[in-house]
């Protein structure tokens, strides 16, 4: 049976570290991933933003969410001016399908 050197035993050592430290770390990234305060409604796919939740739907290997408004409706005064962001709420918005298109 050979001996093992003295070095060899030293970078033994330190692979051994490093792994424990990618392990540890995935673990700890991982769990600091985890969010357990978005709402799950009826096991669609939510994303929690600051102007609402907004419930997508699993279409294949993606999930969706579609016709999310980036800005109020410009009508009445607002016509004509720059986009006005959307208020900050925590209304549930259904974004399943595409909102109306212009015509």
């Amino acid at each position: 049976m050979r001996m093992m050197t003295n070095k060899r035993i030293e970078t033994m050592k330190k692979s051994l570290l490093w792994m424990l430290a990618v392990i540890l770390t995935s673990s700890l990234l991982l769990t600091a991933c985890y969010n357990d305060d978005i709402p799950v409604i009826d096991s669609a796919p939510t994303a929690v933003c600051t102007n609402g939740v907004f419930i997508g739907k699993q279409e294949g290997h993606v999930m969706a969410y579609k016709g999310i408004p980036y800005a109020v409706p410009p009508v009445g005064a607002l016509r004509w001016k720059a986009p006005v962001a959307m208020a900050d709420g925590d209304k549930v918005i259904d974004a399943t399908e595409f909102g109306l298109s212009c015509r």
